[in-house]
């Protein structure tokens, strides 16, 4: 059974109407504390955590629904948490995440920026509702990584397929990482680094963008996904339970192996669409088609407000932080953010006059 204590300022009473849904997952359970003053919850942390696989606390512990007189934050908690692991004063280290009662929490969150060291991630309390399969599913796969991480070798974490190279750049981080020997880092660099943002793994839709096919229209989709894509290149490493993804080098060296020697990046959606109909006699795929605004189809990224297909050079770059070496941009098309679906998704400012440029042409052409 995989256990995660729940660290609020609600009764357990409350905590457990919260959480009933999500305790109804076979071998994994949400065990609330109810936490009083600053004194008495290190004691009680100090007892939980040998028996813990993970850590979830609540946001703002002093804005509870029911008067509890905490008056220091999640973020206090966590800090001296990760102090209490690194002294050694706790002998296990686990993972801590988030969690908030304010469904718009998330964006918020990720704009503020204080404390995201601190949080391998970050949830709303309805996701463990709404979302409960996918929380479960996450949160397993943390618990997971820190037993991997302390159990096996670097050589073992990501299990490479052999037609697949990581960056020496990559190695020498996760190196520098492994020499400090905190597992929440290394966790929380593989997450973050790795698995979120596109780069040497690619999730489900930039998969479907790169070889031209509109899921949702494609009914052979599951078919070249499941039996033909996944056994060849999907990624089997840390984190994969919780987070899909694909090797992107897998990708091209699928394709030039078994489809056309030339990258694909060499043809539209159509072309590659045909190319993979004849190759591998799966007649109902169907190439994704331009958004609104965008000039070609030679796709290769995702719209991150609508998850749809996207030529880099008709997207927009959003902010991030200062892109490593194996990582890749990521893109709003100029739809999305006429449509105002791109909400809490900031763009990079290096676009704000391209930005006014594109707004400008499609006013001009009729777009209000």
């Amino acid at each position: 059974m995989m256990t995660y204590f729940l660290l609020d300022d609600n009764t357990v009473g409350q905590s457990d109407s919260i959480l009933r849904k999500i305790n109804l997952s076979e071998n994994f359970k949400i065990t609330p504390i109810q936490l009083t003053s600053w004194e008495s919850d290190l004691i009680k942390i100090k007892e939980i955590f040998p028996k813990a696989d993970g850590i979830i606390l609540d946001w703002r512990l002093y804005e509870g629904n029911q008067p509890s007189g905490i008056t220091y934050s999640a973020e206090s908690l966590a800090q001296h948490i990760r102090f209490l692991v690194n002294d050694k004063q706790i002998k296990r280290d686990v993972p801590v995440v988030l969690c908030s009662a304010n469904p718009d929490f998330t964006s918020s969150y990720e704009r503020d920026g204080t404390g995201h060291d601190l949080f391998l991630k970050v949830y709303s309390k309805d996701d463990f509702s709404g979302d409960s399969e996918n929380v479960v599913r996450e949160l397993n796969a943390l618990s997971e990584a820190f037993q991997q991480i302390q159990n096996s070798k670097l050589s073992d974490w990501f299990q490479t397929p052999a037609d697949v190279n990581i960056d020496s750049r990559l190695k020498n981080e996760l190196g520098d990482l492994i020499d400090k020997k905190i597992p929440h880092n290394i966790v929380k660099f593989i997450l973050c680094e790795i698995i979120l943002i596109p780069g040497i793994l690619i999730e489900e839709d930039t998969l479907a963008a790169r070889l031209g096919i509109d899921k949702s229209e494609s009914s052979d989709w599951t078919v070249l996904r499941e039996n033909i894509l996944t056994p060849r290149f999907v990624y089997k490493g840390i984190l994969s339970k919780g987070w899909s993804r694909y090797w992107a080098d897998g990708l091209i060296n699928w394709w030039k192996t078994t489809i056309n020697e030339k990258h694909p990046q060499y043809y539209s959606a159509d072309e590659r669409v045909e190319m993979l109909k004849n190759k591998t006699k799966l007649s109902n795929l169907v190439a994704a088609k331009k958004l609104p605004f965008c000039l070609s189809n030679d796709f290769w990224a995702i719209c991150e407000a609508t998850r749809q297909p996207i030529d880099p050079s008709d997207g927009l770059r959003i902010q991030s932080n200062t892109l490593r070496a194996w990582q890749e941009e990521r893109y709003l098309s100029l739809s999305s953010i006429l449509d105002r679906k791109s909400k809490g998704i900031k763009l990079n400012p290096i676009e704000k006059d391209r930005l006014e440029y594109l707004k400008n042409l499609a006013k001009e052409n009729g777009q209000k």
